[in-house]
């Protein structure tokens, strides 16, 4: 029986810098996206290419923000993996110590230690069950972070696919309702000239030659 379990130190390795960047990186794009919004409310009251010129430099900037945080927004969904893991090792840890403690009381009913052994041995799991309550408090409060820059979980846990390995355009599919057309016949070989026809050829042009 363990009385005692380290808190996983996953938890402690959590990166919070990469919170800290997209936080930033989100209030320049919230910035950004509250001027495109009002730029459309007095499009009206401005020549189009003004609007145009304005529109499309504001639309540019968000866009390099966007670029700038796709691959942070990355590093936060594999943090965040880990912080999943640790707080799962954290309720398995807590499920581990309730079960010592029913251990130690159906032994102490058993007559196997006395009510001072059960006290010391109570005391300290106890102890177990308040550091891992603390963890998790601990544990949830970094996932609250997560959540500031992100709008779910369920983005949090979207992972980039890799995208196909060619761009060449698929064939398209035929149509199986229409029949395809029957291939073309065999062109058929070039007969060769009969062999007796060179001879009778010469004997016309000779006959020719012999006439008066």
């Amino acid at each position: 029986m363990v009385n005692t379990r380290e808190l996983p130190e996953s938890l402690a390795e959590v990166d919070l810098g990469v919170i800290d960047a997209l936080k930033a990186l989100k209030e320049e794009a919230d910035v950004l996206r509250e001027r495109l919004k009002g730029l459309e409310a007095v499009k009206a009251d401005f020549d189009p290419a003004v609007f145009s010129r304005v529109n499309a430099d504001y639309a540019k900037q968000l866009a390099m923000v966007e670029n700038k945080a796709e691959p942070l927004r990355q590093q936060a969904r594999e943090s965040y993996a880990r912080l999943r893991g640790a707080l799962a090792e954290i309720a398995d840890a807590h499920e581990a110590v309730k079960l010592d403690r029913q251990e130690i009381e159906l032994r102490r009913k058993l007559g196997e230690f006395d009510e001072a052994e059960y006290k010391n041995r109570l005391k300290a799991i106890e102890t177990a069950l308040a550091e891992r309550a603390v963890a998790h408090k601990q544990g949830e409060a970094l996932r609250g972070r997560f959540l500031e820059v992100f709008e779910s979980e369920d983005e949090l846990l979207q992972m980039n696919d890799p995208g196909p390995s060619s761009t060449q355009e698929m064939p398209a599919a035929e149509d199986p309702g229409v029949s395809a057309p029957p291939p073309p016949p065999p062109r058929p070989p070039s007969a060769a000239p009969p062999a007796g026809e060179p001879a009778a050829a010469q004997t016309q042009i000779l006959q020719v030659l012999k006439m008066p």
